[in-house]
């Protein structure tokens, strides 16, 4: 379904260099994005009034503890514990914020970190938080939950893992004309399906690398972006659904 997001503008991308090193709290990539999001827009920090943060390895702090503890006002904020999903579902929501006026700049802000045991618990527990549907089958992590939301969805489709391999090509064949992606070096299809099996159907080249970092990018008006002279693009179309079955 095509859904109408006219009038709202998405700007000024930025990320810091992704790592493997232990180097950072989450909190303090959250404070780069955020940094580096003023310097590349030219905005004043006050001119940011709504959040959208996605960060496993911040937890207990909220979106909220972070804007107090980097001195935003805002007037609307939201919490995306949404894994890989929560860039295009921060960018749906702020967009609805915009639309609404109920946000005039959205920082939508997404970082991570490897440092501590908080993240080690997060990995271990990772079923926990869904307890009373995945631990009756086994799964002690993530790799097993998505292996079976894999599996479901190749049975049902005919879907192949060479049809998966074209993913993870394609996200190797990007990642290799970016000076600041940790895996750089290009892969073909026999890389992929001779890789190590980790959670069948799902192999090593599938499965997320624990890293550091984080990336942002700022949604206002496309009223705001061009008074604020910087490059933009609109949304065509975009939608959410939360329904493992559709």
């Amino acid at each position: 379904m095509r859904r109408s997001f006219s009038g709202a503008a998405v700007t000024v991308p930025v990320k810091t260099p992704y790592s493997r090193v232990k180097a950072h709290s989450s909190a303090w990539y959250i404070g780069q994005v955020l940094k580096r999001l003023l310097d590349a827009s030219g905005l004043q920090k006050d001119e940011i009034d709504g959040l959208a943060l996605s960060s496993y390895s911040n937890a207990p702090d909220s979106a909220a503890v972070m804007a107090e503890y980097f001195g935003l006002e805002l007037s609307w904020l939201v919490d995306l514990p949404m894994g890989g999903a929560s860039g295009v579902i921060a960018l749906i929501r702020a967009a609805r914020a915009v639309q609404s006026g109920d946000a005039k700049v959205v920082a939508c802000v997404g970082a991570d970190t490897t440092m501590g045991e908080d993240f080690k618990k997060l990995i271990d527990n990772f079923s926990s938080f869904s307890r009373d549907f995945v631990r009756p089958y086994g799964a002690a992590g993530p790799n097993q939950v998505f292996a079976l939301m894999t599996q479901y969805y190749m049975n049902r489709y005919q879907v192949k893992r060479e049809d998966f391999g074209q993913i993870c090509l394609a996200q190797r064949r990007s990642a290799s004309h970016n000076p600041e992606a940790l895996l750089r070096k290009r892969i073909v299809m026999e890389d992929y399906l001779a890789a190590k099996p980790i959670a069948d159907p799902l192999c090593l080249l599938d499965c997320v690398m624990p890293c550091c970092g984080g990336e942002g990018f700022l949604v206002m008006s496309e009223e705001k972006a061009r008074s604020s002279d910087l490059s933009y693009v609109t949304i065509a179309g975009a939608m959410e659904t939360h329904n493992a079955y559709a």
